[in-house]
């Protein structure tokens, strides 16, 4: 895998150290291409290559060329060829199979001014001329002059002086300035700028952004073999979905990792937590053990009251003359009384009984006379009530279950 990775990045360009070549403009003819409107990447590449086959007297095979496509008013393509047998001389030693070849003349492409202008560019040892006809477009030609032994100093102004003479531009408005291209700039690996710059001035000042490239357009500019041009160009594509998914893994990774941290910290902070759980649970047992003993004690005292309670509320319909000498509580809601009356004793005994039996409180009632001696009776009373509310004891302080500690 490291191997591999390592072949697919020699095979690219690298924006750090750009390997880009400028072979003379003069051994190219030019074109511009009107590109019919609608037409797709390839239909375009399609119609560059057949009009060109059209112009040329040699066959594709033969040639070393390229194009580039400005869409702007007019919707142009510059088309440029020249013969394989003339530029292969021409190439720097060593050229790797990853850089770019282009004609010195391309950089100043870009350079359409906002009427007819002559504009003039050097690249190396090359002088080129561009002629725009029209604005915001492509010029119509290009001139180009090589100087064998080098420009030196001066020789730029010189040979574009000479230029502009021989060609007799009558009636056109010349640009005063020379524009120079140094060095092109990487924004990545498949986008490249070609800088401008005015010669001469002080400082140095650049023209716009100057030519762009990017993608497709970088490659179709490239004056190398289309068969060639197509390989890299593939590689170029696979490189990059390649890092960026090498990027991705990583990140993705990354974030696993990150999530597994959390879930070990996650996972010892309940441990932890459980741990002391299970340190309070003697505590909690206790506490909940105290609060049993004291829900049953006053469960216990609300029993024990509740003869009482019922007690009182005989009483409460109990006629003066009547008297009671012995209670009994069974089944925790009946009473069982045995009493006497002083005077009149059954008439009072019978009123008394329908009184306790018109009471809502009292669901069975029998009074039984068991003896009567001189106007006075005794008697048997059993009341059994309906279910009556639980008497509650003298409030206690109030418990707090925080402050209760194990024995």
């Amino acid at each position: 895998m490291h191997r591999f990775l390592s072949s697919m990045r020699q095979r690219l360009p690298s924006p750090k150290d750009p390997a880009v070549f400028f072979v003379p403009g003069d051994l190219f003819f030019t074109e511009r291409v009107e590109i019919p409107s609608g037409l797709s990447v390839s239909e375009s590449d399609a119609y560059v290559q057949t009009a060109l086959e059209g112009m040329s007297p040699f066959s594709l095979d033969h040639l070393m060329w390229g194009w580039i496509r400005l869409s702007g008013t007019h919707d142009s393509a510059m088309v440029y060829a020249a013969l394989a047998e003339k530029v292969q001389p021409r190439l720097p030693d060593g050229m790797g199979s990853g850089v770019h070849v282009f004609p010195s003349f391309l950089p100043f492409l870009e350079m359409v001014p906002d009427r007819p202008m002559v504009r003039a560019g050097v690249c190396g040892d090359s002088v080129s001329v561009l002629m725009f006809d029209r604005a915001s477009d492509l010029p119509a030609e290009i001139h180009t002059t090589t100087a064998e032994s080098g420009l030196g100093d001066s020789g730029a102004s010189v040979v574009r002086q000479d230029m502009l003479r021989a060609l007799g531009l009558r009636g056109w408005e010349i640009d005063s300035a020379l524009y120079s291209h140094e060095m092109p700039v990487w924004e990545r690996s498949d986008a490249m700028i070609c800088p401008v710059c005015a010669l001469g001035s002080e400082p140095e000042a650049f023209v716009g952004t100057g030519l762009r490239l990017e993608g497709h357009a970088l490659w179709n500019a490239d004056i190398r073999p289309f068969s060639q041009k197509l390989t890299l160009e593939k590689s170029s594509v696979w490189g990059r979905r390649l890092w960026k998914a090498t990027a991705v893994i990583l990140i993705t990774l990354a974030a696993l990792i990150g999530l597994e941290g959390v879930a070990v910290g996650l996972k010892a902070r309940v441990k932890s937590q459980k741990e002391w759980i299970e340190r309070q649970a003697p505590r909690v047992a206790a506490i909940e053990s105290k609060f049993r003993n004291i829900e049953v004690f006053q469960q216990g005292a609300a029993a024990s009251l509740q003869p009482l309670v019922m007690l009182d509320i005989i009483n409460r319909m109990r006629p003066d003359e009547v008297y009671f000498t012995e209670v009994k509580a069974r089944d925790g809601n009946t009473l069982e009384i045995q009493g006497m009356s002083e005077q009149n004793g059954v008439d009072l005994l019978n009123r008394f009984r329908s009184e306790l039996s018109a009471s809502s409180q009292l669901a069975e009632v029998s009074l039984d006379v068991t003896s009567i001696t001189q106007g006075s009776a005794r008697f048997t009373l059993v009341a059994k009530f309906n279910e009556l509310p639980h008497p509650q004891p003298a409030e206690a302080p109030a418990v707090n279950p925080e402050s209760v500690t194990a024995s």
